[in-house]
Formats: C-alpha cells, sequence, structure tokens
C-alpha cells in the first residue's frame, strides 16, 4: 500500500498567493498556522503520524475549528488536539 504524500504547506501557500494576490492572504495564513499546530502536536506527543515509541505521550485526536477575526478577515484553523486535554487551543493561540 502506498504511502499518501502530502504537499508541503509553504508551497500550497506560495500557490495561493501567487492565485490570488494578497486577496489570498487569510487563506495562506490558515495552511501555515494550520501546519505549525501540526507539527507542535506532533512535537507534544513525542512521535511523528504512524509511528510507535515508547517515549509516546498522547496520541492525536482530529482537529477543533478555532475562528480568528484577523486583518484579513475572518480566518477558520484548525486546531489539533491530543486525545488528552494537556495540549488544546486555548494554551496556544
Amino acid at each position: 500500500m502506498a504511502m499518501r504524500v502530502e504537499p508541503n504547506a509553504l508551497d500550497a501557500a506560495y500557490a495561493v498567493l501567487l492565485e490570488n494576490g494578497l486577496d489570498g492572504a487569510g487563506e495562506a495564513l490558515r495552511i501555515l498556522v494550520n501546519e505549525a499546530t501540526k507539527i507542535e502536536r506532533d512535537e507534544f506527543i513525542g512521535t511523528w503520524p504512524y509511528e510507535r515509541s515508547a517515549t509516546r505521550r498522547d496520541h492525536a485526536n482530529g482537529f477543533k475549528p478555532k475562528t480568528m477575526l484577523t486583518r484579513f478577515g475572518e480566518v477558520t484553523f484548525g486546531c489539533g488536539r491530543s486525545a488528552w486535554p494537556r495540549l488544546t487551543c486555548a494554551t496556544r493561540m
């Protein structure tokens, strides 16, 4: 079974800016913040997705939508959650 490869978030944000100009700045911000929260969650948990480790501290538990008012308008971010409430959107944003 082939592993699913996700596109680079920086490339995706850059493509949105190229296509839409500054009107796409909110979408580019959403892409970059979502990627940053995924990385932060994985570092908190202690492993990357689909990786097993004796040092794993928690398990990923999806994403919670969080809408914030920015200078680019309302942007809804996907805030990564862990199984236990030690890592929540409120502790980071």
